[in-house]
């Protein structure tokens, strides 16, 4: 009889410890479905990438900005793939800054300019990737395309300049 109690016992455990498990996996399948919606509909690039700069996570909006037919195809490169050495360098500047401090940069307009020379401006915020012991290993960073916004931007202002020429030489 004291066997059977410890037997049922050691069921009993068993199956609590199998309940939890099961709890914990759909959990984390949950997360994972989110994360995987965010990254891909969202409208914006939105990338992972380790500590030597290259990518390891990417989404569909990324990928496809710069010409892949999968974000697979992106894991491992870096900036200096894709953009300007002197763009690249500069992107790579402000990963290093993040990562040694652990402050984010945000919402940084940049100009990017593509190793083929096609330019356009986005809005980064770059932040820290840290492992499951805290450790800085990488980066994340969200880019959003505000091309049209800059140009509609310096538009206004090389009106402004020329309305101020004029003004300026105009008789009082």
């Amino acid at each position: 009889a004291t066997r059977m109690r410890v037997v049922g016992r050691a069921n009993r455990q068993l199956r609590e410890e199998i309940e939890e498990r099961s709890r914990t996996e759909r959990r984390l399948a949950h997360e994972q479905y989110f994360l995987n919606a965010l990254m891909e509909n969202s409208p914006d690039i939105i990338y992972f990438k380790d500590a030597n700069g290259r990518f390891v996570r990417v989404n569909r909006t990324g990928a496809e900005r710069f010409g892949f037919k999968s974000a697979a195809g992106m894991v491992g490169l870096s900036d200096f793939d894709l953009f300007s050495d002197e763009a690249a360098r500069e992107f790579r500047h402000d990963e290093e800054f993040v990562m040694r401090t652990g402050s984010p940069i945000v919402a940084k307009e940049e100009r990017e300019v593509t190793k083929a020379g096609k330019e356009r401006w986005v809005q980064t915020t770059t932040m820290p990737f840290y492992d499951a012991d805290q450790k800085v290993t990488g980066v994340i960073g969200i880019s959003r395309d505000i091309t049209k916004r800059k140009s509609a931007e310096l538009e206004l202002l090389r009106h402004r300049q020329l309305y101020e020429v004029m003004f300026n030489a105009m008789p009082a």
